[in-house]
């Protein structure tokens, strides 16, 4: 009963649909009428709570801060797709109460960020901070520039062996890449995947794990996202994530500048620093086949198809 195409359907499922199937349900509910600017409010909430509860649990136990994932790279790569739009909700705040409670979820964000020690999730978060800061208001970006001089300054001070702390010399590692032992590793583990993509370029293994890896003491996966895909489907399937980054981006980058849009700009701002994360950080890792980035790469993207149908529709009524 549960052989050929029941089973075929039950792995597609799990392998594809399950994935994708925020897509629709979150468009249906903002093409509905559900705000879906605030379902990336709850995100950022749920993800600042989880994150405390991640941080505690790592000073209870004693493990790396990775709670609710596997490891830390992957809790760091989600973050450094959420941190965008925690800034974004900062910098674009014109209410004081609601400015202090973002700058207190972007705030203990990175300080998990931080303490998982993944260099790059930080690299991506700090790329997709400084497009954010690119796009937002001058004097916003100015003066949170200032506060952060301040706290560095006082942290500076209280702390006279800053620059010795063993997470902060981690990441100044990442100012010489050539020069890390992980990196070198890493440019042996995609040569190897790419031997195993020439073997089937165009429709992939169906897998990007290879546990024979395992017994020649090396990593299982690719260590980079884009190469994962071309394993795993071919190499059209990674092109196709490369161009649907590409288009979304484009269209975030094209909201996020023009002044006469309707609605606030913060979310394509955030979006933008997002996609900007998800392409930095997979250059390194795997986590874009992480099923939670999926989904909230897919609950964003349906966000963003949902609001250029409501600006169309708000600016030609008749288009709608």
């Amino acid at each position: 009963f549960l052989q050929d195409s029941i089973r075929n359907a039950w792995y597609l499922y799990r392998g594809v649909w399950r994935s994708l199937l925020p897509f629709p349900l979150i468009a249906f509910c903002v093409v509905k009428g559900m705000p879906g600017r605030r379902l990336v409010d709850i995100v950022l909430l749920v993800m600042t709570c989880v994150s405390v509860y991640s941080m505690r649990l790592a000073l209870v136990s004693g493990e790396p801060v990775m709670y609710p994932f596997d490891s830390k790279n992957a809790l760091a790569g989600f973050l450094a797709a959420v941190i965008p739009f925690a800034a974004a909700r900062v910098l674009f705040e014109k209410n004081n109460r609601y400015w202090v409670a973002w700058l207190g979820a972007l705030l203990i964000l990175l300080r998990t960020l931080w303490l998982t020690g993944s260099r790059g999730g930080m690299v991506a978060a700090l790329a997709a901070l400084l497009i954010v800061a690119l796009l937002a208001p001058r004097r916003r970006v100015g003066a949170g520039l200032a506060l952060a001089m301040i706290a560095l300054s006082l942290i500076a001070v209280k702390r006279t062996d800053l620059m010795e702390r063993p997470m902060l010399v981690r990441f100044m590692t990442t100012a010489h890449p050539s020069e890390i032992g992980n990196f070198q590793w890493r440019l042996e583990q995609w040569e190897i995947f790419r031997d195993k993509i020439a073997e089937r370029p165009l429709l992939g293994t169906g897998s990007d794990v290879y546990e024979d890896l395992r017994e020649q003491a090396r990593a299982a996966t690719a260590h980079n996202g884009f190469l994962a895909f071309a394993v795993r489907g071919g190499i059209p399937l990674a092109l196709g994530w490369l161009l649907l980054l590409a288009v979304l981006g484009a269209w975030a980058l094209r909201f996020s500048c023009w002044p006469g849009q309707p609605g606030e700009r913060w979310f394509w701002v955030g979006f933008l620093g997002a996609i900007v994360a998800f392409f930095v950080n997979n250059l390194t890792e795997s986590n874009l086949l992480v099923p939670q980035t999926q989904r909230f790469f897919w609950i964003v993207a349906a966000i963003a198809v949902a609001e250029v149908c409501a600006m169309r529709t708000e600016m030609d009524p008749e288009a709608g």
